[in-house]
This record gives structure tokens, C-alpha cells and sequence, in this order.
């Protein structure tokens, strides 16, 4: 056999054949694995901080919604509700389990599209610090371990950007025809993802200002941005059905136009003035202190402004959606306005790594090898080392693992005696999840009472004869200046007349009443000269 066909054997061998494909399948969703590399590892540390069981406040009003397919608080969340009946179904757990599952899966693909427009715009290692970082920030983690919106948000934000730059790689208009849909289907799930519109124009402007004069194109796009709002059918369809836990009951038109905008809350917008702003402002810069350690914040800052020279599409886009979501946040007055700045911190991630990415610039032209490779591990271990410190940092602070307190409220009130009225002018979602999850204690009348309505709403129940409890006992103070006071029963505190110091029942205490006598201050005595 001659030269000629020895090397015409060797390029047909069998394990060469084989391998030519495996390579190129690596090289061609080498990010795709390193993307999914990333999310599996987070989604393991999410999982390991999860809350275990039925949550307080807006958590545990998800939880018990997407159970029973109820209609959110305003604006009413129909998405992450139906995707979260999804959650419900899985062996994992109890409901309120699965709820807060469902946000832990939503940040763990978060990190991994925020992975892929990170690499797209600079390369795989800054991405994948970039990722990291984001991943274990104090909000973003704080959110992946309970039942919230914030994660899906973080999502259909990554994979809006995602689109739009794929489009921008690819010009096939179906990447842009798929951004529209998704910003649609975004602000079914969260009223602020209307700030990506605007936002995703620029990016096409700033990249092809031809597409303005496509008016197929844009008509398309607007089209499918309407699709995308469909979710929202649900409220008015669902509501007129009936369901458990209707708040709102956004059944007629004028009602779902209240709930969906947020009407209520409207005077809670834009309610900083000039003067409050800078003080806003230090706020806002001593959160992003908490997400980022400060070395990965300056990188951060400095592809900020390197951006501008790389890539002025995607700084302009990304500085608008940073703008425009931080001035929501700070004029919104609200004891929860911090979560509304959790895009914010996604931007920063990107800036992170372009500022990465402009940081190995000089080392990547190095001559020799050796020394280029030696500083390339360098950076990236004190980088990951960054990581690791904020990781191990952050950790403890939003681990929920072991949060049982709103379970504990539940074993309590189960014990309460038959039709009881329980009030609580704060918090009553696990009680909802109590009676409308796991179908215990139907018969008991649980409120949420306005601390300006307890004294009226407790002179008619009580007038109707009605035993009226009491979580904790804050509110004896109000209490005693109607002439009542609470005594403890069955894990409980009942409202009684003050004059009321029997105690008939056998599991009361009758030495604890508390509001029937309070405290004189001591008379001052005239002291002898």
C-alpha cells in the first residue's frame, strides 16, 4: 500500500469518523453544557436553602393561589399562578414546597441565559463569573428560596436579552419576532417587564435603524406582543368562575382594568421629591454593596463605561433597562421596593463581564505563552475566589431551610375551638393555605383587620356573640382602653370583658389576662427637707 492510500486509510478510520462529529457537537453546544454546568450547580445550593413548607405575606399567598388557581393580588401574576399549579403536581414535599421549588427552577435557568448573553457579548470565562456572581447575590438567592415572581422575572429578562442578541448574530427576524412574545408574556408575570419594551427598541435601533421602515416586520412583532398578554384572559375567566381566594374579582371589565394596572397602589408611585432622592440614591448604592463583593463591583463599574466603546448596542440597552428600573425602585414607596431592583444587579452581572472581558484585554496579547496562560488562571481564581467569599457570605443570611414559623401559627390555630373568629391585622396567608390547601379548620372565620378597624369590627362580632382570638398580644394596649383584655386559650389569645375573670374553660389559663390592669406609673413622694 503506497503513501497516498495509508493516508486515505487514516482519514477514513472508524474512531476518527467518530470522533470529527463528538468534537464538532462540543465546540457547537460547548456553551449550552457550561450554561447547564452552571445551573445545576446553583440550583443545588438553592435547593439546599429552600423554605420548606408554607410561607407568611405575598409567599404564602402564592402558595395557596396556584393550589386552588385563585387570582393573585394585584396586578394579579396569571403566569407564575398557572405555572405554579404545575409545580403542585410534582411527588416532592407539600404544596407550599413545590411552590417555592418552582422559584429556585426559575433562577437556576436565570443564571444559565444570563450565562449565555454574557458569553455572546464578551467570552466563556468572564460569562461564567458574571453567572456566578449573580447567581449568589443576597436579593436574587433571597428570592429563589421562596415563592415569589422575582425569579421568572430575572428569566424572562435574561431571555428577552438572549433573543435580542441573537438576533442581532443571526439576522433571522424570528429572534426578534420571539423577543416581542416574550416581553409580552413578561408582563403577565410582572407588571415592570413593560420597562424591556423601550428598552429592546433601542437595541434594534442602536443595531439597524431599517427596521423601523419594516412595517411587516414591526406589525408582526406588535402581534405577537399582544399573543404574548394572553395569560391575562385567565383572571376575568377564572374569577367569573367562583374560585377560592378571588381578590379583586376582575370579572368585569372595569375591575380587571384595576387589578392588572395596580390602581390601588398608584399613590405610592413617584412619591420622592427631589430633596429625598439623594438620600434614595445612598440606599439603593448600600444594597449593591450587599450583592457584589466590592472587587466585582468596581469590574462591574469599569465595563460600565468600557461597554461604550466595545458594544454600543448593548450598553445603551442595558444602561436604559439599569435607568429605567432604578428609578421605579426608588420612587416607589414601598417596604419591599428592594426586589424591584434585582434587574439592576442582572445589568451589573453583564457590565461585570465586560469589564472582565476588558481586564484580560492586555493579557491576551502577551507573547509568551506561558505567561499568558499563568495570568489568565490568576485572574480567574481570585475572581472565583470573589465569588466563593460573597457565596459562602450570603448563604446563611437567606437560607430558609429551617423557616417553620408560619407552620408553628398553623398547629396553633388548628387547635382553636369550633367556629372561632380569629383576627390578625398583619398576616393571614397560612391560615389561607390551612384551610384552603390542606382543607383543615373550614370552620373558622379567619380576617385580616385593619388596626384602624379592630375596635368596630370587634364591638360587632363580639355583639353577635362570636369568640374573637388573637395571634400574639400587641394589641392589648388598644384593647384595654375599650374596657377588654385577652386571656390565653388554646395556644390563642381570646378577647374578654375585663370584668370577665372566670374561666370556664378547662384549658385556659386563668392567671394569664393581660390589658385588665395596666400599669400606674408610681406616685411621687414629698421628700423632707
Amino acid at each position: 500500500m503506497n503513501v497516498q492510500d495509508g493516508a486515505l486509510a487514516r482519514a477514513e478510520s472508524p474512531t476518527q469518523a467518530r470522533a470529527q462529529p463528538k468534537q464538532r457537537l462540543l465546540i457547537r453546544h460547548g456553551h449550552w453544557l457550561i450554561a447547564g454546568a452552571l445551573g445545576l450547580v446553583l440550583f443545588v445550593a438553592y435547593l439546599n436553602t429552600l423554605a420548606p413548607t408554607v410561607l407568611a405575606q405575598d409567599s404564602g399567598r402564592f402558595q395557596a393561589r396556584a393550589y386552588v388557581l385563585g387570582i393573585g393580588h394585584p396586578t394579579g401574576y396569571p403566569t407564575y399562578i398557572m405555572l405554579g399549579k404545575l409545580f403542585t403536581y410534582l411527588p416532592v414535599g407539600d404544596v407550599a414546597y413545590r411552590v417555592n421549588l418552582s422559584s429556585a427552577v426559575y433562577a437556576a435557568f436565570a443564571v444559565m441565559l444570563l450565562y449565555l448573553v454574557a458569553s455572546r457579548v464578551t467570552g466563556s470565562l468572564p460569562a461564567v463569573i458574571a453567572a456566578l456572581a449573580f447567581g449568589v447575590s443576597r436579593t436574587f438567592w433571597r428570592e429563589a428560596v421562596i415563592a415569589e415572581v422575582y425569579t421568572l422575572n430575572a428569566l424572562f429578562l435574561c431571555a428577552v436579552l438572549l433573543s435580542l442578541v441573537m438576533w442581532r448574530e443571526r439576522r433571522s427576524d424570528r429572534y426578534l419576532l420571539l423577543a416581542a412574545f416574550l416581553s409580552g408574556l413578561s408582563l403577565t408575570n410582572h407588571l415592570t417587564s413593560a420597562l424591556l419594551i423601550p428598552c429592546g427598541g433601542l437595541f434594534v435601533w442602536l443595531t439597524d435603524r431599517r427596521i423601523v421602515r419594516d412595517w411587516r416586520l414591526i406589525l408582526k412583532a406588535s402581534g405577537l406582543l399582544v399573543l404574548g398578554l394572553m395569560p391575562y384572559l385567565y383572571l376575568p375567566i377564572r374569577a367569573s368562575m367562583d374560585p377560592p381566594l378571588n381578590t379583586g374579582d376582575p370579572s368585569t371589565l372595569q375591575r380587571f382594568l384595576v387589578h392588572v394596572t395596580g390602581r390601588q397602589f398608584s399613590d405610592k408611585m413617584w412619591a420622592f421629591g427631589v430633596t429625598e432622592l439623594a438620600g434614595r440614591i445612598d440606599g439603593y448604592w448600600n444594597l449593591l454593596l450587599k450583592q457584589y463583593h466590592f472587587a466585582l463591583l468596581v469590574l462591574g463599574l469599569i465595563g460600565a463605561v468600557a461597554g461604550w466603546w466595545r458594544d454600543r448596542a448593548v450598553s445603551g440597552m442595558l444602561l436604559l433597562v439599569f435607568v429605567l428600573t432604578l428609578i421605579y425602585g426608588l420612587e416607589y414607596d414601598v417596604n419591599d421596593a428592594f426586589v424591584y431592583f434585582i434587574p439592576t444587579y442582572l445589568v451589573m452581572a453583564v457590565w461585570l463581564a465586560i469589564g472582565i472581558h476588558t481586564l484580560l484585554g492586555p493579557i491576551r496579547r502577551l507573547s509568551r505563552t506561558d505567561l499568558r496562560l499563568a495570568s489568565v488562571v490568576g485572574i480567574a481564581v481570585a475572581l472565583l475566589l470573589a465569588v466563593g467569599q460573597t457565596w459562602a457570605l450570603h448563604g446563611p443570611i437567606v437560607d430558609a431551610s429551617e423557616l417553620y414559623a408560619p407552620r408553628r401559627l398553623i398547629d396553633r390555630v388548628a387547635q382553636a375551638p369550633p367556629n372561632a373568629t380569629i383576627y390578625d391585622t398583619e398576616n393571614t396567608t397560612p391560615l389561607q393555605y390551612m384551610t384552603h390547601v390542606e382543607g383543615r379548620r373550614r370552620d373558622l372565620a379567619i380576617l385580616q383587620v385593619r388596626t384602624r378597624d379592630v375596635r368596630e369590627t370587634l364591638d360587632r362580632h363580639l355583639a353577635e356573640g362570636r369568640k374573637v382570638y388573637f395571634f400574639h398580644t400587641h394589641y392589648r394596649g388598644l384593647l384595654s382602653e375599650t374596657g377588654r383584655g385577652l386571656r390565653k386559650e388554646y395556644g390563642l389569645w381570646r378577647v374578654v370583658e375585663c370584668k370577665q375573670v372566670g374561666n370556664s374553660s378547662p384549658v385556659a389559663a386563668p392567671t394569664v389576662q393581660l390589658g385588665c390592669n395596666p400599669l400606674r406609673p408610681p406616685q411621687s413622694r414629698a421628700t423632707s427637707r
